[in-house]
């Protein structure tokens, strides 16, 4: 219904001159061959229906509504064999399965969603993020915060209004702030306490952590794992490759 309401009707809508509408296809044709294809993921192996596609541009809409694995899963995908400049959007509230996805590689670097472009070692792209909020929807009704947003459940509905990635109805920690709870990096003195934390998943994808408690009693996550579909001994394998300085763990029973 979304694919339909909110990006069929409008290639259906574009004039003819533009290119041919293929209703059975789902598929907007232009002169000069190229097309954009609409397509719906409703379940995780959905994504298996694209194996060995070969896409030069993808737009993702609601991106942190799809699961960590179908976001990988697309992400690889995304390439082509001709001599253009391949590109990837998307556009997303947070909150959902792929809020830390998107999250770690598109927020973090630039909280303030400057628009900056920047270079992404592990992948060989440039990447941005644009902040946006209803405010900049220029097509949004005046009342749109005090109508249609607020019918949003309260936790998520602040990070909706303010386009805020450290707060969202999944979260436990509610009152979680990076201004507050976040420390520039630092080097782990040898007397403090480590020790390490697990919440194990497989299509969740699994989170390790690395503790470290000074003499005053404050606690650090100094160091983070999330990883999707490794069995119990790959997941066991790649947390002691990453924490060899763990010796004591505390794991989700």
């Amino acid at each position: 219904k979304d694919l339909q309401e909110n990006h069929i009707l409008w290639a259906r809508g574009l004039p003819k001159m533009f290119g041919r509408w293929r209703a059975g296809e789902k598929e907007f044709w232009f002169p000069n061959g190229a097309r954009i294809t609409f397509y719906h993921i409703e379940v995780e192996d959905d994504v298996r229906n694209f194996q060995s596609a070969e896409w030069e541009y993808v737009y993702l809409d609601e991106a942190t509504l799809f699961t960590p694995y179908q976001l990988e899963f697309v992400y690889g995908q995304w390439r082509t064999s001709l001599p253009i400049k391949k590109r990837l959007r998307l556009a997303s509230n947070p909150g959902g399965p792929g809020h830390e996805w998107v999250k770690e590689r598109f927020v973090d670097p630039d909280p303030e969603g400057t628009g900056e472009v920047w270079y992404a070692a592990d992948t060989h792209t440039t990447r941005a993020y644009v902040k946006t909020t209803w405010r900049d929807n220029s097509h949004l009704e005046d009342d749109y915060e005090f109508t249609s947003l607020a019918t949003v459940p309260e936790s998520l509905r602040e990070a909706f209004k303010e386009g805020d990635w450290d707060l969202h109805v999944d979260r436990f920690f509610t009152t979680w702030n990076a201004r507050r709870h976040v420390v520039p990096p630092f080097e782990v003195p040898a007397s403090y306490r480590k020790w390490g934390s697990v919440d194990w998943g497989y299509t969740a994808p699994m989170c390790a952590q690395a503790w470290a408690r000074d003499s005053q009693g404050h606690h650090f996550i100094y160091k983070t794992l999330h990883q999707a579909r490794l069995s119990n001994e790959q997941q066991a394998e790649l947390m002691a490759k990453t924490f060899p300085e763990i010796h004591t763990w505390v794991a989700d029973p």
